[in-house]
């Protein structure tokens, strides 16, 4: 298979594909650090439609990078995406609470909405305590 040569287009956001292309990984290798919780954070647009903000990718780079933990790269991008108006993160957190609670989702789409509503708050709680100045 020939590899495609096209230079990336400057976006505000990537597709997984483009991600990858961007980042030199097999999209194989990508699911891979997905599922260790290793991965990009990813922005849900629809039934099986990511994205990855340009935030999202950077913080992720630092984290392979540098090894810092998932949460306080998720935090730092969220506090950055939450000062720049671009993010409601607390609206993202209650849809997938709602997510949680939706019967015509299997138990294992159920749990994981929930695991990511968990995330988030973490990653809130996080980000209001970078926020705040030290005294």
């Amino acid at each position: 298979m020939k590899k495609d040569t096209r230079p990336t287009p400057e976006l505000g956001a990537y597709d997984i594909a483009d991600f990858c292309q961007a980042h030199g990984i097999s999209k194989s290798l990508y699911y891979r650090l997905r599922s260790e919780g290793k991965g990009p954070v990813e922005t849900r647009i629809a039934p099986g439609k990511a994205i990855i903000t340009r935030e999202s990718a950077a913080a992720w780079r630092e984290r392979m990078e540098h090894g810092s933990s998932e949460l306080t790269a998720t935090a730092t991008s969220t506090l950055s995406s939450i000062q720049a108006g671009s993010l409601s993160i607390e609206q993202r957190r209650l849809d997938f609470l709602v997510l949680s609670r939706d019967p015509s989702l299997s138990e294992g789409d159920r749990e994981a909405a929930r695991a990511e509503a968990d995330r988030l708050r973490r990653a809130l709680d996080m980000a209001a305590e970078l926020a705040t100045p030290n005294d």
